[in-house]
């Protein structure tokens, strides 16, 4: 049974939400539930609908930070499962006209969206809005903004406003002004803030001079998607604001050749070539491609708001080295277009690019000798060059006639 110990307490708190002087709808959403979806993505979508249903102008959200703070008041757990009936009770206490339960179920880059339209005066659930979203969390957050339009279609554009039973309490009218504080936190820090238009500082902030009554706010931070919520100043107090920022994010395609390289982004490993980055805050990067036997590759690289950035890079392989043994010594080694000589032990080593080569080599008095030879990327390999002699010349004698007629001396 529900505790009526706060009955009166909370009465007046609950009369105001569940009317306006907009004759708007009251409503509520419950915290997100999620299957393989992480905390902070539950509450960015969370927002986001929150957002879009305040931005429809046809209803009054009752503020997350009010909604937990009467279903304290009344010592009501919410914790674990919550079955239908639950629900409307809930939304009896929050003194809403419908009530929003949400639940997103993540299957690899897939995303599906269920959201339950509670009718509290009915007691029942009355629609349900069921999205299937691929991407990554930009998609998501469109895929909420749709939800949010179709909510608005299916119970505001038929639902009949509230009547004005304020006018049949008998209060008075406000005869002089009043005024409230909001105490404005965020996620990241530092957040302009902009109220009825108004830049008021950066966030975390109190500003405690907001006439009391309905106020729109913005919250802008560099890098991050700008929100905008309407909000409520009540006389004397001051209402808490805490809001997680949603990063303005793109996605990257990395290209290599050859495939397989691996990828750093500000010196984190995201993977290896080809590799999609979906989710990556807009910024710039510094981007390095490492592949065995290649060249290390560095570039600058940015990421554009919910864009994909595709590029693909081409990877310069590692020189061979050859060690040519040349015998003898001294040779001339052409390869290359370019001259080298072995030194006196018969040792040439020469870096060569990837490909095919022929190479020449001489020496005075040997025949000069040809090879052929394929070098990879860092290959090392070693060539033999034996060289051989060239035969010595035949010298050639002269006829001497003396040879065969020897000259006969007088005796004197």
């Amino acid at each position: 049974m529900i505790n009526l110990k706060y009955t009166f307490i909370t009465i007046l708190s609950l009369w105001s939400l569940l009317f306006s002087q907009d004759d708007k709808l009251s409503i509520s959403i419950l915290d997100f539930k999620g299957d393989g979806v992480n905390d902070q993505i539950l509450k960015f979508c969370y927002q986001k609908l929150e957002t879009n249903l305040i931005e429809s102008n046809r209803f009054i959200v009752i503020a997350k930070d009010k909604r937990d703070e009467i279903l304290k008041e009344w010592e009501w757990q919410a914790s674990g499962a919550c079955d239908e009936e639950c629900v409307v009770q809930i939304g009896d206490m929050l003194g809403a006209k419908y009530l929003m339960v949400g639940d997103i179920l993540v299957f690899g880059e897939l995303y599906q969206i269920n959201i339950k339209i509670v009718d509290i005066t009915k007691g029942s659930v009355v629609e349900k809005v069921t999205k299937e979203i691929q991407g990554g969390l930009p998609e998501l957050l469109d895929g909420m903004t749709e939800s949010s339009r179709e909510i608005t279609r299916r119970i505001a554009l038929g639902s009949a406003a509230p009547q004005q039973v304020l006018q049949q309490t008998g209060l008075p009218a406000a005869i002089q002004k009043t005024y409230g504080s909001v105490d404005i936190s965020t996620d990241p820090k530092g957040a302009n803030i902009f109220i009825d238009g108004v830049e008021r500082g950066v966030t975390p902030k109190i500003i405690s001079d907001l006439e009391t009554g309905p106020h729109n706010l913005i919250l802008n931070y560099p890098g991050y998607e700008r929100l905008q919520k309407r909000i409520m100043v009540e006389d004397g107090k001051t209402l808490p604001i805490s809001e997680y920022l949603v990063p303005k994010t793109g996605s990257l395609s990395i290209l290599s050749d050859p495939i397989g390289a691996t990828v750093y982004l500000d010196n984190f490993v995201k993977g290896q070539t080809p590799l999609d980055i979906p989710e990556l805050p807009v910024k710039d990067y510094m981007i390095r491609l490492e592949l065995k036997d290649y060249q290390m590759l560095e570039r600058r690289i940015t990421v554009q708001y919910a864009e994909n950035t595709t590029q693909k890079y081409t990877l310069v392989p590692l020189p061979g080295k050859l060690n040519l043994f040349t015998s003898p010594g001294g040779a001339t080694i052409l390869v290359g277009g370019k001259k080298y000589t072995s030194n006196s032990s018969g040792i040439a080593t020469i870096d060569l690019t990837v490909g095919n080569y022929k190479i020449t080599v001489n020496k005075d008095g040997y025949e000069s000798m040809e090879k052929n030879i394929s070098v990879k990327a860092n290959d090392h390999s070693t060539l033999d060059i034996n060289l051989k002699r060239l035969p010595a010349p035949v010298k050639s004698k002269k006829w001497n006639p003396s040879r065969l007629f020897p000259v006969q001396l007088k005796k004197e």
